[in-house]
């Protein structure tokens, strides 16, 4: 699909010649494909980007700005293990505006309390974001609940950083509820340099790129036909593996364990055992006393 795209569909999709059209014709085609690979949401939902930290950019900075130019309050809650994509802006729109920051604390596989997050927010809450799958330990968090939480308790918009999951588990975009999901293509063998932002509240989202009108107008910029094709193509292979079960990831994950435990018997398991919420792909695990310096060696 995405060798045929860059032989066939070359063109700047956004142009009104033939060399366009069929690029624009590629694009679309695989903007549907993704949209029904998400759980069936409309396809003009998705914006594409050049990747994760664009997109988390995109929501973070565009809802922060939005909502400071209508008034909508000037208070954002994130979790501690966050990607430093989004750590990282929302502590530079801290430092540039007048914006309150909470930063929530989270257990030992990484994931938020809903509780914990019930009790943060404010009448001036403008913005949630808690990543879907913790990269460091593969921790899951409950994204539907947290942004049920939100939705009830709060007129903030709920954003998760979902480059993890994407590709690796099911995953149904109306279900969980989110006005903002990040989604990268390179985590789950896709071609690197392509990412989406699922928008289900434009109205509530400024663009960050000027320029065009490409994408419903919320990034400007030629897109990338035959990336966004590899994209697609990547969710599409990996569908069949997790739909069932994921057992060669999560057979090699727990092999891989007990080989450290053989090596190592002092190890220290950080992911979540098998059977929790965690992602097939992922270990994590700490030797005490150990040199790092000599383990990456």
């Amino acid at each position: 699909m995405m060798t045929g795209a860059m032989r066939e569909g070359f063109g700047n999709p956004s142009s009104p010649h033939r060399y366009g059209a069929a690029a624009r014709y590629v694009m679309e085609k695989a903007r549907r494909s993704l949209a029904r690979g998400l759980g069936g949401v409309p396809p003009e939902a998705l914006v594409f980007t050049s990747g994760g930290s664009e997109s988390n950019n995109l929501a973070l900075r565009g809802v922060v700005q939005e909502s400071l130019r209508q008034g909508r309050g000037n208070h954002v809650i994130v979790s501690a293990a966050e990607h430093l994509a989004v750590l990282e802006t929302v502590q530079d729109l801290a430092a540039q505006l007048p914006l309150r920051l909470t930063i929530l604390d989270v257990d030992g596989n990484g994931r938020v309390d809903p509780e914990a997050l019930k009790k943060a927010l404010r009448t001036e809450t403008i913005l949630v974001s808690v990543i879907a799958a913790n990269n460091e330990t593969g921790g899951l968090n409950d994204i539907r609940l947290l942004a049920e939480v939100t939705h009830q308790h709060s007129h903030a918009a709920f954003h998760t950083d979902a480059v993890q999951w994407f590709g690796r588990l099911p995953l149904s975009l109306k279900e969980w509820g989110a006005d903002f999901v990040t989604l990268a293509a390179h985590k789950c063998g896709g071609p690197k340099g392509i990412g989406a932002l699922y928008v289900r509240t434009a109205d509530r989202l400024s663009r960050q790129i000027s320029g065009g009108r490409q994408e419903n107008g919320l990034r400007a910029g030629t897109e990338n036909s035959a990336f966004v094709a590899g994209m697609a193509a990547a969710l599409k292979l990996n569908t069949e593996r997790f739909e069932k079960g994921n057992p060669r990831m999560i057979h090699l994950r727990e092999g891989l364990w007990k080989r450290i435990q053989g090596d190592f018997p002092k190890a220290v398991r950080n992911t979540p055992v098998d059977g929790e919420a965690t992602l097939p792909n992922t270990m994590n695990f700490s030797l005490p006393g150990a040199d790092s310096a000599r383990l990456i060696g």
